[in-house]
């Protein structure tokens, strides 16, 4: 087996730029399949996580009318929630966990130090969120009960708000200046927890909030009314919990309205297809290059054959067999196919990151993939198959001619 190997680096190297052409050419479309895969495998790795962690169990509640078009669909809210409706929800449903309100505030400001920053998002939301969203309190704690009801004015904020404005010391106990709905009045909020941001998906059923506060806290004036409320079921009950809202809330339906749930298992479900899209879209050229790759080995294990009809003819004059001739051929190219997978794969493992960065993330606008990055196993191991198999299939041909090939005439050097 070493004395193969010995002898068909010797044959590659006798024609080194054709060989590194070769290797290069195979080691461009290992390249692109092993980025496709690892990036679907990530996904979908990612998505069942997300699924295990929040989805199976999580849905939000509107009463609402749905119209739909031919290219999509609009929802006019018909009634809304109050505060008093989480403890109904939860003392009518044996399949309900928790229930809470979340509402967002798209334009709120904070100062700290005399500065004032402008924040993408804040939540204001009940004490049963942290519970409901597997939230991760890294210091402090969450408010309670009795700071939703008494609309207490504390604040969590998430490590990335920590990291920038309290670098080197606790926050906890300090004191925050938030505005909301782009005023200039301020309220001092006490911050009392440090909350490790949600995972992105979460941005699909909630927007993406660096600030929680308790409900109304922000506004107490404001009329405690609001067009959604969301339920967390036990395990496996999601399906059964919104049957009971449902029911519940059937009577405030009127008008045509209807009680309206949105799952986060279908959320993910859909995204699921959406990387399948996708990467059947960017499979569509790790083809082309994979088809571009198999050619250029057959075109240069038949191109070696010919030049090698003398040598060919010797061996087969010597005793060896049709099958050890097609045995080396195959070898070659096998060989030449492994060695551009490595190239390919140590490519892709230095490129992938700012592939998903530059090319899913930005260009497909994919922001939940965002923080994918190194080599799915899975990935590398099945471009290595494929690899080897490309190889063996598009050599086979080169060497079933070279081992046809009549000793008499091969040594005559005729052609093939």
């Amino acid at each position: 087996m070493l004395d193969n190997l010995r002898f068909t680096f010797r044959v590659m190297l006798r024609r080194p730029l054709r060989t590194l052409l070769t290797i290069l050419q195979v080691g461009l479309g290992v390249w692109i399949v092993t980025i496709i895969l690892s990036i679907n495998f990530q996904a979908n790795d990612r998505f069942d996580e997300w699924l295990t962690s929040y989805g199976e169990d999580l849905a939000s509640i509107r009463i609402s009318i749905i119209e739909e078009f031919e290219y999509g669909r609009s929802e006019s809210i018909m009634s809304e929630f109050r505060l008093d409706d989480i403890e109904l929800i939860k003392e009518s449903s044996a399949n309900v966990k928790s229930a809470f309100i979340f509402e967002q505030v798209y334009s709120a400001d904070i100062i700290h130090g005399g500065i004032r920053y402008q924040l993408g998002g804040l939540g204001a939301t009940t004490e049963s969120f942290a519970d409901a969203m597997n939230l991760q309190v890294l210091e402090g704690s969450f408010f309670t009960t009795t700071d939703v009801i008494d609309k207490n004015k504390v604040i969590l904020i998430s490590e990335v708000i920590k990291e920038q404005l309290f670098p080197d010391s606790s926050p906890i106990g300090q004191t925050l200046a938030v505005s909301t709905w782009s005023t200039d009045e301020f309220s001092d909020y006490e911050i009392i927890g440090v909350y490790k941001q949600v995972d992105p998906i979460m941005n699909m059923l909630l927007m993406e909030s660096h600030v929680l506060i308790p409900l109304e806290s922000h506004n107490p004036y404001h009329g405690s009314y609001y067009s959604e409320i969301y339920i967390k079921s036990l395990p496996g009950r999601v399906t059964d919990a919104v049957g009971d809202v449902r029911n519940l809330f059937a009577y405030r339906a009127q008008n045509d309205a209807t009680v309206n749930p949105t799952y986060m298992s279908e959320n993910i479900t859909w995204m699921k297809e959406s990387i399948r899209l996708v990467s059947l879209f960017l499979g569509g050229f790790a083809f082309i290059a994979i088809v571009i790759s198999s050619i250029g080995i057959l075109s240069i294990m038949l191109v070696s054959v010919v030049e090698r009809t003398r040598e060919i003819g010797i061996r087969r004059a010597l005793g060896a067999s049709k099958l050890s001739i097609i045995g080396q051929v195959i070898n070659e190219s096998i060989i030449l196919s492994l060695i551009g997978a490595g190239l390919g794969i140590l490519a892709a493992a230095v490129l992938e990151k700012y592939m998903i960065q530059d090319l899913i993330v930005s260009i497909f606008y994919m922001e939940i993939l965002d923080g994918l990055g190194g080599l799915h196993p899975f990935a590398v191991l099945i471009s290595l198959l494929l690899t080897v198999c490309v190889g063996a299939l598009f050599g086979l041909y080169p060497a079933i001619r070279a081992a046809q090939m009549s000793p008499v005439d091969a040594l005559k050097e005729g052609k093939i």
